[in-house]
């Protein structure tokens, strides 16, 4: 993650609560299977302050950071176990669109999403 956090083509954002850091998001702004698409590293929050609207605070500046700097769409890995992040990247328009099967290892595989971004000089 320190090593992410450096990289320039990396965008990292924290979240934070009555002055406190509760949690993160690292995005990189160049995919390893798509250059045009931004890559979702991570998004953590602490468990103690999750439920709270921080990941969606989280996922809406990664949102804007991939916007920013061009990319066509945003893609990232979500474990099949992890209901809480599958229903945040649902309601915020991602879609599945494969599964790279033992990804988070001990047999629990990565549910592949993705978004287009859209274009900011299209005004609807």
């Amino acid at each position: 993650m320190r090593k992410l956090a450096h990289d320039p083509n990396c965008r990292v954002w924290l979240g934070i609560l009555d002055a406190v850091r509760v949690g993160f998001a690292i995005v990189g702004l160049r995919g390893d299977d798509d250059p045009n698409a931004a890559y979702i590293w991570t998004i953590e929050v602490l468990p103690a302050f999750r439920r709270r609207g921080v990941a969606r605070q989280l996922l809406a500046r990664v949102e804007e950071s991939a916007q920013e700097a061009g990319c066509a769409a945003i893609e990232l890995h979500v474990s099949e176990r992890n209901a809480d992040g599958l229903a945040l990247y649902a309601a915020a328009g991602y879609a599945q669109f494969g599964v790279d099967a033992g990804f988070y290892g001990r047999g629990e595989d990565g549910l592949r999403w993705r978004k287009p971004v859209p274009d900011p000089r299209i005004i609807l």
